[in-house]
């Protein structure tokens, strides 16, 4: 019995005071601009083709509602979502899911590029997690 008893402890014990790795329930939302280009490069063709300056689209990132562009051209539908370091050399994942995104995103805290590909244009934008 005593063994039983002990038993029961230990397990409570180890299950209440072992740390739990889950999101908060507040949500957390970050509004950040996302600069949108058809492939790769934003040119104006009235500049010889240099290189213009991007258009920048509002885009929220929330835990809870995933990620919404606010696009002149209406819905967004996002295809894959990628996070990639500051400096844009090394991608730390490509997301066929928005959750999946998400939820990797929301583990890591500090200054990453986000980008959002649709069936005709990338969506790139910086974010900062605290």
């Amino acid at each position: 019995m005593k063994i039983f008893i002990t038993t029961i402890l230990l397990l409570f014990g180890t299950i209440f005071l072992n740390p739990l790795y889950a999101h908060n329930e507040a949500d957390d939302e970050y509004n950040i601009e996302v600069s949108e280009t058809e492939d790769g490069y934003i040119t104006d063709p009235f500049n010889n083709g240099h290189r213009s300056a991007p258009m920048l689209t509002p885009c929220t990132i929330s835990y809870r509602n995933g990620v919404t562009i606010f696009s002149i051209e209406g819905t967004v539908n996002i295809v894959s979502y990628e996070i990639w370091n500051v400096n844009g050399e090394t991608c730390h994942g490509v997301y066929p899911a928005e959750r999946q995104f998400i939820n990797a995103l929301f583990a890591n805290k500090g200054e990453y590029i986000v980008v959002f590909t649709t069936t005709d244009k990338k969506y790139t934008g910086y974010i900062w997690l605290e």
